[in-house]
């Protein structure tokens, strides 16, 4: 295994930037996710899981992890939560949204793995929210 940098366990609330770890932030990618993060965990259950080929290009929706929590996986001092699943958003460019697991994915690139995630665009948006894939800025979907 080929550690991505040179580093000891990091003790502290070490914050570190998504870029490290192959990501790409923006300010404005949150506002890209902003509806699929209004969508409930029970309907974004409903999307197949599939297997993210190591180190894909995706992009992040916050600036840093916690450095921490890469290095107690990496070093297997914590192992993964097998029920946990990145969600991503595929915008109609193809480009992807980290919408929740951005240190999973930090902890997946830092293994070198392939990474179980569930992909929402604006098709499998629209089928769980209805046809007009309108979901309020409050957060909430529409009844």
């Amino acid at each position: 295994m080929t550690r991505t940098r040179n580093s000891t366990i990091c003790e502290v609330d070490e914050k570190e930037n998504v870029s490290t770890y192959g990501m790409h932030y923006d300010a404005g990618n949150a506002k890209v996710i902003e509806r699929a993060q209004a969508v409930s965990q029970d309907k974004w259950k409903t999307l197949t899981v599939k297997p993210l080929p190591p180190r894909t290009p995706l992009n992040a929706c916050v600036e840093t992890v916690l450095r921490r929590h890469v290095d107690r996986v990496y070093d297997r001092d914590f192992a993964f939560r097998k029920d946990h699943v990145t969600q991503l958003w595929e915008d109609g460019d193809g480009k992807r949204y980290i919408v929740d697991g951005h240190t999973r994915t930090a902890m997946y690139y830092e293994l070198n793995r392939q990474m179980p995630v569930r992909i929402m665009d604006e098709k499998s948006l629209a089928e769980r929210v209805g046809d007009d894939a309108t979901i309020s800025m409050t957060g909430t979907e529409p009844e």
